[in-house]
This record gives structure tokens, sequence and C-alpha cells, in this order.
């Protein structure tokens, strides 16, 4: 009798601890989901914006940018058209995002050796330069 009670306590036990090991994984991987895909729309508007710049579409560019009244299409041009301060555009990669109050921060490469930070506003997806440290 002893051991018919340690034999389903045993198995018991072994059932309990595969419920935790899979709930735990669960936890896990839902975390690690998160984090890879709670910037994914800030991150394909960016993606969108240097798409554009690669195709030499500055018009497109210049909309997904959403300027303000005090930041002109000339101006635009001047930092990224094909004279700009940023050149032509002919590859990027996007490197990481994080939250910065009402803004998310998407890092990108573009050829090859530039890396550029575009503060994206949370509330209407307009960009941004970063602010001075």
């Amino acid at each position: 009798m002893f051991d018919l009670i340690s034999w389903q306590s045993s198995k018991a036990h072994r059932h309990i601890r595969l419920l935790l090991t899979v709930l735990s994984l669960s936890v896990l991987l839902g975390g690690y989901v998160y984090s890879i895909f709670r910037f994914h729309k800030e991150e394909q508007r960016v993606d969108l914006f240097f798409t554009a710049l690669m195709a030499q579409n500055y018009e497109q560019a210049y909309q997904i940018w959403k300027p303000s009244q005090y930041y002109q299409y000339k101006d635009f041009l001047a930092d990224w058209g094909p004279s700009g301060m940023y050149g032509v555009i002919t590859r990027y990669r996007i490197l990481s995002s994080r939250s910065r109050g009402s803004a998310i921060v998407v890092r990108v490469r573009f050829n090859r050796r530039r890396t550029f930070s575009i503060w994206v506003d949370k509330k209407d997806m307009s960009f941004s330069f970063p602010p001075p440290i």
C-alpha cells in the first residue's frame, strides 16, 4: 500500500513539475516576443522612410517624416537629399528601438558607417531629430 501511495505521489509531482515548466517557458517566450515586437509599428514607419530615401523618393520621405511648419522641404533636402548632409542612402539597417518619454527612439545604421537616432512620436508617428545631449 505504501508503494502505491508514493508512486501516485511521485506521478502527481511530475505532472506539477511539467505544468510549472510549461508555464515558465510560456512566460519567458511571451516576454521575449513582446520585447522584439513592442515597437514594431514605429520600426515599420522608419523602415518605410528609409525605403523611400533609398528610392530617392524625397517627397514621399518628407511626408512620412510629418514635418512641422519649421522644417520645410528645402530643409529636409539639405539633410536627406542627394547632396544633403547624409547623402544618398544606399542601404540601412534598424539596430534597436527603445521608449523615451513620449517618443520611441529608433537607432538606424545606414550606408554601412553612419548611425542615426530618429525620434518617433507615439501619438502621431511624426519624426524628429533627437534632442542634444
